[in-house]
């Protein structure tokens, strides 16, 4: 956790421009917050797991990816269902694509793991109305 309260960001993209974009408007609503990047969703899945074994006292936000290389991000929902109970109480994980498949926005919707579904890259509208007191 960082010294002023603010939340913990977490992107996972496999897309450097569009992690850039995400950062820059991150640091500039949030910038005390302290932003982990991956690449990749399986580098991703397994820092979520360790960091589950010793989890901080407040929430970190995720924006994860639908489709990425190795592991898309619904696979790494997929695995994290395993640890529903713990993840949900201390990640708050939001969905991030360029997709225009509307089933990808329904599944986000029906995901108990998934608290919004944004298109990339994030908007300071979308920033704000996620309707986290954090954000």
């Amino acid at each position: 956790m960082n010294k002023n309260s603010s939340p913990d960001i977490i992107l996972v993209d496999d897309d450097p421009i569009c992690n850039m974009l995400n950062e820059l408007l991150i640091r500039e609503m949030l910038p005390h917050s302290e932003i982990t990047i991956f690449s990749n969703s399986l580098e991703a899945y397994h820092f979520l797991l360790d960091s589950l074994k010793n989890p901080i006292a407040n929430t970190t936000i995720i924006f994860l990816d639908i489709n990425m290389p190795i592991m898309s991000g619904w696979e790494l929902l997929n695995e994290l269902k395993e640890h529903i109970t713990k993840a949900r109480q201390y990640y708050k994980i939001y969905m991030l694509s360029s997709s225009l498949d509307p089933r990808d926005n329904d599944n986000a919707k029906t995901n108990p793991l998934v608290s919004g579904f944004f298109e990339k890259p994030l908007n300071r509208f979308d920033f704000l109305t996620t309707g986290d007191s954090h954000i």
